[in-house]
């Protein structure tokens, strides 16, 4: 019985201690995504658990107000200097069943209570994307981030070709690399610049074979998003593409007329007339 006692005092703790799952979505400005799904404690401030994440940071604090984000990774401003432009790391959070991110109204660890800065609660969201206000990461549901691992260790190919004409059609496959079958509903996202902060020109899912196809009817230098479901490692890819003015093939016939020019060449023969000169030799005999 005190076996059975100590047990589930035991369990009682781990739960009140790392009783929850919270995930984090990071959205990069090159379009690259980082997302992780975190054990933490009940009511945990927004500091501590980012400080979980394992991801590069570097916060300044300012006093009632708590720790401001001001890089991660190489993105963003020092600490000596967080808020060196116009671009910063935006925060948002969503909940289960919510169908996109809510701007956070209240800071990281800034007051002393939950009204005032946030707390961690079951099936929460953190999104961070770099830019200007309101831009934001994309939109995963927590079911997405806090998978388990084991069904996320697949990786998927994309064939396509990256240089392509003014409307000429792009196809492009995306597959299981394990067994090459194609993925259906995977995202595809074509973008003017970074994907998330630049415009958006086309956005599509691929058919039961994996195949999707558009054109583009400007030339330029573009980046494609591809994203599938979190039972691949990576879940997104980001390729480029390159579209060229259609080339103006002229081909020119040249006829060369070869006149034979008939060289008459006369022989002159000289006949040598051979003269005979004759030597009489008179002999006198006395």
């Amino acid at each position: 019985m005190k076996r059975i006692f100590i047990l589930a005092f035991t369990l009682l703790l781990i739960c009140n201690v790392w009783g929850i799952k919270v995930g984090v979505v990071v959205e990069f400005p090159d379009g690259k995504l980082w997302y992780r799904c975190l054990n933490v404690e009940e009511n945990e401030d927004g500091y501590r658990l980012m400080e979980k994440t394992g991801l590069n940071l570097e916060w300044s604090y300012y006093n009632t107000l708590g720790h401001a984000l001001c890089k991660i990774e190489n993105t963003g401003c020092p600490a000596s200097n967080c808020f060196c432009n116009d671009k910063y790391w935006n925060f948002y959070t969503a909940g289960i069943g919510d169908r996109e991110w809510i701007y956070s109204s209240v800071g990281f660890d800034g007051g002393s209570s939950c009204n005032e800065h946030y707390c961690a609660k079951y099936g929460d969201l953190l999104g961070f994307a770099y830019g200007g206000f309101g831009t934001k990461p994309k939109f995963f549901e927590f079911r997405d981030v806090c998978r388990s691992n084991k069904r996320r260790k697949n990786e998927f190919n994309v064939i396509f070709n990256n240089s392509a004409s003014i409307n000429e059609i792009i196809n492009i496959n995306v597959s299981d690399k394990r067994d090459g079958k194609g993925i259906k509903n995977a995202i595809v996202e074509v973008f003017e610049g970074l994907p998330g902060i630049s415009k958006i020109i086309f956005s599509g899912k691929t058919d039961k074979n994996g195949s999707v196809s558009f054109s583009i009817n400007r030339e330029g230098k573009y980046k494609i998003r591809i994203i599938t479901n979190n039972k691949y490692t990576p879940v997104q890819k980001i390729l480029d593409l390159y579209v060229y003015k259609k080339a103006i093939t002229t081909t020119t016939s040249t006829i060369t007329t070869t006149t034979e020019s008939t060289i008459t060449t006369t022989s002159t023969i000289t006949t040598t007339t051979e003269s005979t000169i004759t030597t009489t030799s008179t002999i006198t005999t006395t």
